[in-house]
């Protein structure tokens, strides 16, 4: 059972992306946001935010593995690669909420910018201590 375990997390963040956009492709065909109510549009989100921070994992990993002739990787620059990842996947997210309720401004964009470079610098600096 533990070898199972490790085996799926192994494998998880590369297949990810492809369930989450499968899914989130069947849901926009088959579904009508007026029938599907406040649930149904939650789950477009959430799979919205999945499909694109485990995507940009994968993209920073790549770069990584790529830049890893140059510099060490270790398992906590991994997990702060995870975290950043988390964080930037939120700004589409925020953007697309915000266009949906016709209320997507320059100001907002300039504020999510804002909202999501604060919370990689933060988790930047505690992540350094």
């Amino acid at each position: 059972m533990q070898k199972l375990m490790q085996q799926l997390k192994k494998y998880l963040p590369y297949s990810l992306p492809v369930v989450s956009f499968v899914g989130l492709v069947v849901l926009l065909n088959r579904t009508n946001p007026l029938d599907v109510g406040p649930a149904g549009i939650l789950l477009v989100f959430g799979l919205a935010y999945i499909f694109i921070s485990s995507a940009l994992y994968l993209l920073l990993t790549l770069v990584i593995v790529l830049l890893a002739y140059f510099v060490n990787i270790t398992a906590t620059s991994r997990r702060n690669l995870y975290y950043l990842s988390s964080i930037i996947a939120l700004a589409p997210v925020f953007l697309l909420a915000l266009n949906s309720i016709g209320q997507l401004e320059v100001k907002d964009f300039i504020l999510v910018l804002c909202l999501v470079g604060f919370a990689s610098f933060y988790v930047v600096k505690r992540r350094r201590v």
